[in-house]
């Protein structure tokens, strides 16, 4: 019985010390953010530039 549960501690051990996510997990989500990180970029980079080009009309209108 000590042989069994030697094994099933070394099993929990080998899986702990490895992390939850797989290596192919971890691929997929850092695929998966920098994918997000890329779309909020350009969005952020968007509203910028819509808010710069309402600034620019605004100030042409004061005139």
């Amino acid at each position: 019985m000590g042989e069994i549960d030697n094994a099933r501690q070394q099993r929990e051990a080998l899986r702990k010390s490895k992390g939850r996510p797989t290596d192919s997990g971890r691929r997929a989500s850092t695929g998966i953010l920098r994918y997000l990180g890329v779309n909020l970029y350009r969005e952020r980079n968007r509203a910028a530039a819509a808010e710069k080009h309402d600034a620019d009309g605004k100030e042409d209108s004061d005139d």
